[in-house]
């Protein structure tokens, strides 16, 4: 094999791992990206179940206290 041969193989598995890295390091801020979303959804819904049920309990002549 040539000297310009095993030149580019190593250049590409360098360019090659370098892409593989990149991609573990996307999906990693992608799943953490969602984690934080699904909590701020949860959160929100939370948040909407507590004013319904004290929305409920007034029309019903009842208060948390």
């Amino acid at each position: 094999m040539g000297q310009q041969q095993r030149l580019l193989l190593a250049l590409s598995a360098l360019i090659g791992s370098l892409a593989v890295v990149a991609g573990v390091e996307a999906f990693g801020e992608g799943r953490r990206q969602a984690t934080q979303d699904a909590l701020a959804q949860r959160t929100v819904s939370i948040g909407t179940d507590i004013l319904a049920a004290h929305k409920m309990s007034s029309e019903f002549g009842r208060r948390f206290r």
